[in-house]
């Protein structure tokens, strides 16, 4: 069988010879996660906490976000984690989470305009009559609008904002639009956010 995904279709675009060692060939190499990957990682974490307490009725504040971001920041550090730009320490990053949370909290409070329906939300669809080709994606959370139409939202955790034109070129949230539309045919409308 085999699953294709956006970040398995990007490397191919990136290098058909990276995709056969990495996805057909799964040549293991030793690669070093990098300070940008950790500290999004954590922020992911923070995020799927907030919505899941608010699915089993708890809200958080945001004390309890950052304390949580900063147990997980702790518990999860290995001095192997590679920063690049040596100007900045481990403590700059985990203000920048720290920040990253912070605004998103302070925009989105009371968090209250849909109804989370999934949350890091695994779908696949078969691309053939046999199931033998599938394409999957993550979702890291899909809602219901007060005003009826879902939301797809992908979080991101770059310190710039992309161009229009970037935005227009990036097929992530489209292709994921599509996954859902075909696994779910009543869905109608929805936004990517």
């Amino acid at each position: 069988m085999a699953i294709y995904s956006y970040s398995r279709l990007n490397c191919y675009e990136q290098c058909p010879r990276k995709y056969k060692f990495q996805y057909i060939d799964k040549i293991k190499t030793e690669m070093k996660e990098t300070i940008e990957l950790f500290l999004g990682k954590r922020v992911h974490e923070t995020l799927r906490k907030l919505y899941w307490d608010m699915w089993h009725q708890k809200m958080n504040s945001l004390g309890e976000l950052l304390f949580f971001l900063r147990e997980e920041w702790l518990n999860n550090w290995d001095e192997s984690i590679v920063i690049v730009k040596k100007e900045y320490s481990r403590e700059d990053y985990l203000n920048m989470a720290e920040q990253y949370i912070s605004d998103y909290y302070s925009r989105y409070k009371p968090f209250n305009c849909g109804r989370t329906l999934a949350i890091e939300k695994r779908i696949s669809i078969n691309l053939d009559d046999l199931g033998k080709y599938k394409l999957m994606c993550y979702i890291d959370r899909i809602t219901k609008t007060n005003y009826g139409y879902y939301q797809i939202h992908d979080y991101k955790t770059s310190s710039h904002l992309p161009t229009t034109r970037r935005i227009q070129m990036d097929r992530q949230l489209a292709l994921y639009a599509m996954i859902v539309k075909l696994k779910y045919p009543y869905i109608k409308n929805i936004r990517l956010i």
